[in-house]
């Protein structure tokens, strides 16, 4: 009886531990199936950086008045990792207390570049209690940016990369016009070696120099487009002259790729990562409208003015509305209205130079319909 007992007493033993290593083992695999979904889960969440943050308030500090305003700058990138929601890059102006006093929303994706000119003013909904569209008071502001993002189907949104940049607000700063002296924006280069150093050319041969204001500036691009580009509608399967080699100027544009990786890296520029296909163009100084309103865009931006690209319908006296590009730029702070394409196009017909030039948006929507 007694050896029957010791017997069972094994067994049971026996069969405990085997039910003790399979609950362990049942464990490890539950662990490494989570630790698996977990890793899958990682991988499809997208990831977000903001890459540069550029504000200027000037040295003196940010002065809330009619005409002037506090540019922002902003370079982001998104790897979605199949993730396939939305995004947003999210603005706040921050008070002393942490609550905003103004903000804006984007919807964003890939990589890319926002510029924002604020005003000073206090959005509405705002958490410090403002009055939408008063002035904000002295003080020490942040500026803050982050990239939201929401999944298919989800309510909530959820905070990727931030970044922030703290600034003054005082009266005693420049007001006005003069207060965007203070506070020049930053170059935006295309982020192409080639492209970048076509338009430092350009720039050079335009005799623009960094003492001038905007407008200076915006006058010599505009003249120069003016006097050397041709509008053609071309075909890249035929021969035209090229005024840059990019094969034969290789070792100089290395160089220059290595000066601006320097200064973009001391915070000094940014890329937009526009225009790559305009390298074509750029080299033979030929186009139709699409093509002479980036590269007007490339050079302005290259030399610190926010410029961009406008698209609708020209109004032409025959009653036709062909499809249309043309620019805008942004001059003490008021946008202006420029058609160098069409300036190409009749220029020495007796026209002459500036005829479609720095027209306010009246004078433009009289002869362009903006879509």
């Amino acid at each position: 009886m007694r050896k029957g007992y010791t017997y069972m007493k094994r067994v049971w033993r026996i069969i405990l531990s085997g039910c003790a290593m399979m609950l362990i083992c049942l464990g490890l695999a539950l662990q490494t199936g989570q630790q698996a979904y977990a890793a899958k889960a990682e991988e499809s969440m997208p990831k977000t950086a903001i890459t540069r943050c550029y504000v200027s308030a000037g040295q003196q500090g940010f002065h809330p008045s009619s005409k002037n305003y506090l540019p922002i700058q902003v370079q982001y990138k998104i790897t979605d990792n199949g993730f396939g929601g939305m995004y947003r890059m999210r603005l706040r102006i921050l008070n002393e207390e942490g609550r905003y006093v103004f903000q804006k929303l984007w919807n964003i994706s890939g990589t890319g570049y926002l510029r924002y000119r604020w005003n000073g003013k206090a959005s509405a909904k705002n958490q410090a209690g403002l009055a939408s569209g008063s002035f904000i008071g002295d003080g020490t502001y942040q500026v803050q940016l982050t990239i939201r993002y929401q999944a298919k189907g989800a309510g909530t949104w959820k905070s990727g990369a931030s970044a922030v940049r703290i600034f003054e607000v005082t009266r005693q700063a420049p007001s006005g016009s003069a207060g965007l002296a203070v506070a020049e924006e930053i170059p935006v280069f295309t982020g192409n070696k080639y492209i970048d150093y076509i338009a430092e050319q350009m720039v050079q041969e335009a005799e623009i120099t960094d003492d001038m204001t905007a407008d200076e500036k915006v006058e010599k691009i505009y003249h120069y487009m003016t006097t050397h580009f041709h509008h053609v509608h071309y075909s890249k399967s035929e021969s035209y002259k090229i005024y840059y080699s990019t094969t034969k100027r290789r070792s100089k544009i290395n160089a220059y790729r290595k000066e601006t990786t320097a200064r973009y890296k001391a915070g000094e520029l940014l890329y937009d990562y526009t225009g790559s296909r305009i390298l074509w163009n750029m080299k033979r100084r030929i186009g139709v409208c699409t093509d002479h309103a980036l590269v007007f865009q490339i050079l302005c931006r290259h030399v610190g003015v926010d410029a961009g690209v406008c698209r609708g319908y020209y109004l032409n006296r025959d009653g036709s509305t062909p499809t249309h590009s043309w620019n805008y730029a942004v001059v003490d702070g008021i946008k202006y209205y420029y058609d160098v394409d069409v300036e190409i196009q009749n220029y020495g017909k007796g026209q002459g130079d500036y005829y479609w030039y720095k027209k306010t948006l009246t004078q433009a929507k009289e002869t362009h319909l903006f879509t």
